[in-house]
């Protein structure tokens, strides 16, 4: 901020801020005093431009010394109060949209804007999703942290309209080659929940050869296997998790 204060506008040096110690606070104000330039000293020289606070009222606040590895009592302008209030929102939305971005390989910056408008959506439905959680008594453990919601609408918006039955392509895609070629076993991975709720699609197979059913809890083998989801599950008159598992 520093590079865009006017140069006429006089301010106090950083070394005489920091020889007053820390704490230290110089304001000075526009000539018809609507704009009020605060510099306060911190660990560094902090600016901040405001149109309703400056330094008028003071408080105190707790901040870290690295010299004496302990807490100080250090006096602090309205301004940096009302900023340190409202500030989180931005700042937190920022980071998260660095940490799991969407990336494209290209230079067209109307693919990168609507790259970015998305994680912007995306990111803002994760914060409403937590708040919701939150206020349910979810645990924090069972929230989805930001990759794993985008990979949860990923799968919605690929699943949620798939309605084909006859198309094999899909349920091989899922099959995970094993890394030992000696053994023949192939592992299949769970479905996804939308992928699960397409009864339509899911009819069950007979088939000659028995696993284990893949039913969360169930330890028993089965005969039985789903055409769309392919994966082994008990359907017997004892025990019925082929039902259990699309519910």
């Amino acid at each position: 901020m520093i590079n865009r204060i006017p140069k006429h506008i006089s301010l106090i040096s950083d070394k005489e801020l920091m020889a007053k110690g820390r704490g230290t606070t110089f304001t000075t104000v526009r000539g018809d005093g609507n704009l009020a330039i605060t510099k306060w000293q911190d660990n560094k020289p902090v600016y901040l431009l405001s149109s309703c606070y400056a330094a008028e009222k003071t408080d105190t606040c707790r901040r870290w010394s690295k010299l004496h590895k302990t807490y100080l009592t250090v006096t602090r302008p309205e301004v940096i109060k009302e900023y340190n209030l409202s500030m989180g929102g931005v700042d937190l939305a920022d980071l998260m949209l660095s940490d799991c971005p969407s990336r494209a390989r290209t230079k067209k910056w109307t693919i990168r804007f609507i790259l970015h408008m998305l994680d912007i959506a995306v990111t803002n439905s994760w914060f409403v999703y937590r708040i919701e959680c939150m206020v349910k008594g979810i645990a924090c453990k069972r929230i989805m942290q930001l990759q794993e919601f985008k990979m949860s609408l990923g799968h919605y918006f690929v699943e949620a309209n798939d309605v084909s039955s006859d198309s094999t392509e899909s349920d091989s895609e899922g099959i995970l080659e094993p890394k030992h070629k000696r053994r023949k076993v192939s592992i299949v991975p769970l479905p996804s929940d939308i992928r699960r709720s397409q009864k339509a699609d899911h009819m069950p197979i007979r088939s000659t050869v028995q696993n284990r059913c893949r039913l969360p809890g169930c330890k028993q083998k089965s005969r039985t296997k789903c055409s769309k989801c392919n994966i082994y599950l008990c359907n017997t008159l004892n025990r019925n998790c082929y039902q259990s598992f699309h519910k």
